[in-house]
Order: structure tokens, then sequence, then C-alpha cells
């Protein structure tokens, strides 16, 4: 996602087709937020889909070996983490 945006920087129909792409991604995270078991995070669904994704880009910047460590918090705040 980072790489597609810095490409789309000087381009505005990049832009604007990565932001669309991001709020499809958004909305689809709400519907399955909405079903969900409620974790910690905050809010109803809307806030809780733009917690996640913020927290997946974040992710996304994290060395590779950090990234298993962050998803299970994630998923665990996000009340969506696999029963052990």
């Amino acid at each position: 996602m980072t790489q597609a945006w810095l490409r789309s920087r000087g381009d505005k129909t990049a832009a604007l087709a990565l932001a669309f792409a991001r709020e499809n991604l958004r909305m689809a995270l709400e519907e399955v937020l909405a079903r969900a078991p409620r974790g910690a995070l905050p809010g109803g669904p809307e806030t809780r889909s733009w917690l996640v994704l913020a927290a997946c880009e974040a992710i996304a910047l994290e060395p590779r070996e950090a990234a298993a460590d962050r998803l299970r918090a994630l998923l665990h705040l996000s009340g969506c983490a696999p029963e052990a």
C-alpha cells in the first residue's frame, strides 16, 4: 500500500483509485467487524474498521519478524482471534 501511495503522489487518477480501493477495504472490514464478537477496540464497527485498517498499514511497515506478533495482538484486540 505504501509503494502504491508513493507512486500515486503526482497522479490524481491513481491517488483517487487508491483512495477508492482503501475505502472499499475499510467497508469490508466494517462488515466483518459488525458480525465478529466485540473485542477491546472502542467504538462501533465503523470506528473499529478505521483502527484495524490503520493498524494493518502500520504492520506493513514493521520488520517481517514482528508482523506475526502484531497480527496476533490486532486479532485479539478486534475480537477476531481464533480460539486456542
